[in-house]
């Protein structure tokens, strides 16, 4: 029991990691502070969690932990939108949602819910709104791997039957990846596809 709490308070504190980013880099500014933050909220996750047994972080720890990082990284955004502090560590923000929405996707094929469903759509909000360079790239080739390792589960190895509610979700989140990189895309390559197109199609 007494792990159990220990796990919980675990998962509670890696979730609160985007305002704990955001309000070390507001309160302490430059690097120094941030660093010297970050550190010590590091140390503090290390040491606790050396003190579970391994056996204890388990499926349902990682879910509850991805589930409350997904939402206090949703409310990091929204709190920046309300022009309560603005967004200072872009970068690391953007990482723990990419981990956030890799860890959801997976939830989402073994438990496929509501809530699991909204908070893939709280990652995609997130993610629309951290604009990073070549990011979309990295959502792109995670949204493709899900698709595709999940037609060879059902179509190749056999080992999964088809759901198609969650096809859908996968194809749906596979074509926004695809809309968002394509303006990405160098103007020549665009140039050249609407052309090839364009002589296809004559």
């Amino acid at each position: 029991m007494e792990n159990y709490h220990k796990s919980k308070i675990l998962a509670i504190l890696i979730g609160i990691l985007p305002l704990i980013f955001e309000l070390s880099s507001n309160l302490w500014k430059g690097d120094n502070g941030f660093f010297i933050a970050s550190a010590a909220y590091g140390l503090i996750l290390l040491l606790l969690a050396l003190s579970i047994p391994l056996e204890d972080l388990d499926q349902w720890f990682l879910e509850k932990t991805l589930s409350l990082l997904s939402v206090f990284l949703a409310l990091t955004v929204i709190i920046n939108n309300l022009d309560i502090f603005p967004l200072s560590e872009i970068g690391a923000l953007y990482q723990l949602t990419i981990i956030s929405y890799m860890g959801i996707l997976y939830f989402l094929d073994r438990h496929f819910n509501t809530k699991n469903l909204v908070l893939l759509l709280l990652n995609l909000n997130v993610l629309a709104q951290l604009s990073i360079k070549a990011g979309t790239l990295l959502i792109l080739i995670i949204s493709v791997l899900t698709f595709v390792f999940y037609l060879i589960r059902v179509m190749v190895t056999f080992s999964e039957q088809l759901r198609p509610f969650l096809l859908c979700v996968y194809l749906i989140v596979l074509l926004i990846s695809l809309v968002w990189y394509v303006p990405e895309l160098p103007e020549g390559i665009l140039g050249n596809l609407s052309w090839n197109i364009v002589i296809q199609a004559t």
